[in-house]
Formats: C-alpha cells, structure tokens, sequence
C-alpha cells in the first residue's frame, strides 16, 4: 500500500473536487497525446532529484494537472498549489511549454502566453514570500525560470520585428503594454527582497532577472522606435512621448558605459603618447611634454559630446511639464533619438568593444 505525504493528499483531494469540469472528449485525447509527448522529452523533469518512489505517481498526477490546466480549467488551481518548493513544480513547467506548443500561429500569441507565464513566476514569489516559505533555492529556481522565459519573448519580439509590416506593428504594440507590466513587477518584488535573509548568489539572480526584463523592454520600444521612424506613422501620440521618454534614458545610460570606455582608451593613448616622448626627450619634465592625442580620440570625443548635448535638449523637451507635441514634433523626435542610438554604435564600433547594454 503506498504512503503520501500531506502534500500529496491536499493535491489529490483538490483533483477530485475539480474533476466535474467536462471538457470536449475529443480535445482531451489530443491534447492529452500532446502533453504525453512533451512530458517525455522534458529533460528536466525525468532528471528529477526526487526519490524514484515518487516518479510513477508524479507522472499519474502530472498528466492529470496539464491536462486539466491546458483547457483552462486549473489553471489558477496550479498557480495556487504548485510552488517551486513542490515536488510537482517540474510538471507544472512542462504544462506550461506544453501549452505554448499548441498555442495559435504568430509570434504575438506566443508572446502573451510567454507573458503569463512569466507573471506567473512571480505571483509564486509573493505567495511563497508571504507565507514565510521562499528561500534561496525556491527564489533562483523562479528568477531562473523567468529569465529563460523573457529571453524567448525576446527572440518572439525580434521575428515580429523582422516581419516590418503594419500588422508585425500591431502586434509589438500590443506586447509592449504586456512586457512594460512585467518589467514594472519584477523591479518591484526585488526591490522588496533586496535585503532580506537571502544569499548573494539568489540577490543576484534576481537583479538578472531585472537587467533581463529592462532589456526586453527596451528592445520592444526600440523595434516600434524604428518602425515608426522608418515608415513615419504613430498609433498614439501618448504612448510615443512616453516611449522615447524611457528611450532617451536608456541611451544615456548607454552613451555612460561608452563614455567610460572612450575615457580609458584616451588615458591609455595619452599614457603611450607620453612614454613615447619621454624617450625623444628624455631631459624634459613630464608634466612639460607636448602630448597631442590620435585623431581618432579627438573626433570619438566630439561625437559623444554631440551625443549628449542632443540627448539633454530632448529630455528638457519631452519632461517639461504639461507640454504637448503633435505628430510631426514626435517623429521629429523619434527621428534624433534613433540617429543618436546609430551614432553610439559608431563609437562603440570604434573603440573595437561590444555595443553596451542599456542596463549597465
């Protein structure tokens, strides 16, 4: 006879109370044949650290809990009762890869599913962080999770972008309000661990999860940021000045980390320049030597200097309280930030260093 854990029995006994549902009998045999498939290949799952006793009857159980979740009857069941602290927790990940699987053609429908999902990582946090039961390995295992999960909205973001018509525009503005919500959430439950008795190596992975979320989100504005100055259209007035509001920030952040390359590559020439002289006059004071910089530095430092005039002139512009701007003003502006973002990548490109990531 086989013991369960209470564990076991509260998800056993919340499966029987939520068995009346009656979903379509032949979608179940699809979706089921699906789910068996998936569960199949799932690697991790089957590389489980759990004792082997508990593998059939996590199989049993897993099929049941996916299928019921993918026709959208447990869905909320599995959110409230597998954590990452579950034995059950891998199964749940499948269901969810699962459920992507089947999901409708486009890019954007799985961006929202990929959403959800990420969401859902971090209402585990909360409900984990609340009831005194989140540690280190229950933390990493959901920041883990949500990092691999916006890198694949990321790669469903750039096909949108790839596609370059009015309904791949459509479809990233649609998922920037979505990706602007996670990014807002995940900055706001770290903020609320920061400090905490966690160790440095989960802090840290939620601060990746962050950086990763500020990146998604500034792709996502970026690929709308060229369309609309590609093909000179703006949806919503609104949303643009708020868009390249955030823009503007990210690329002076940006324009810092390449400024400080810029610095060190200047000290290091102006280092070299003045051994060199010191040998040619070997005599003179080196606080008295003529040290003249390559040409190169003299132009890069110009065009970073350029770089951030222009970029405080369109904050003063787009942060001055009240203002209003029409459509040709925000193309406008929509037109100088994209040529401020191509000339950081000339600098970049320049100092023979990879184009800093916005989050830096």
């Amino acid at each position: 006879m086989e013991h369960y854990t209470q564990e076991q029995l509260h998800t056993i006994a919340a499966l029987k109370r939520i068995q009346r549902a009656a979903p379509d009998a032949a979608y179940m045999r699809s979706a089921r044949s699906a789910l068996l498939t998936r569960i199949a290949h799932e690697e991790r799952f089957v590389q489980t650290r759990h004792a082997p006793v508990f593998v059939a009857w996590a199989v049993r159980m897993g099929v049941a809990v996916v299928s019921i979740a993918l026709v959208g009857v447990g869905a909320s069941f599995a959110s409230q009762y597998i954590l990452p602290n579950s034995f059950l927790y891998p199964i749940k990940l499948a269901a969810e890869r699962a459920q992507i699987n089947l999901a409708g053609d486009g890019d954007a429908s799985k961006v929202a599913l990929r959403s959800k999902f990420a969401e859902t990582r971090i209402v585990e946090i909360r409900t984990l962080e609340s009831g005194n039961g989140l540690d280190d390995q229950a933390l990493q295992a959901s920041m883990q999770e949500y990092i691999g999960t916006i890198a694949s909205i990321q790669r469903d973001v750039a096909r949108i972008a790839q596609n370059d018509t009015p309904a791949s525009f459509s479809d990233l503005l649609a998922s920037e309000q979505k990706i602007d919500a996670l990014d807002r959430q995940i900055g706001d439950i770290v903020t609320q661990l920061e400090g905490k008795a966690f160790s440095d190596a989960a802090i840290g992975r939620a601060r990746d999860a962050v950086a990763s979320s500020y990146q998604m989100r500034f792709d996502i504005k970026r690929n709308i940021l060229a369309y609309e100055a590609n093909h000179q259209t703006l949806e919503n007035d609104g949303a643009a000045v708020a868009r390249l509001a955030f823009l503007v920030d990210a690329q002076q952040r940006m324009l810092d980390a390449v400024s400080d390359m810029l610095t060190q590559k200047i000290q290091a020439d102006a280092q070299q320049r003045m051994q060199e002289q010191s040998i040619i006059n070997p005599n003179v004071a080196p606080e008295k030597l003529a040290i003249t910089l390559p040409k190169e530095d003299v132009e890069l430092q110009q065009m970073a200097s350029g770089i951030q005039e222009e970029l405080a002139l369109l904050r003063g512009r787009l942060s001055e309280p009240g203002a209003r701007f029409n459509e040709s003003e925000v193309l406008g502006f929509s037109g100088r930030v994209a040529e401020g973002f191509a000339n950081i990548d000339v600098v970049s490109a320049a100092l023979a260093r990879p184009l800093p990531t916005p989050n830096l």
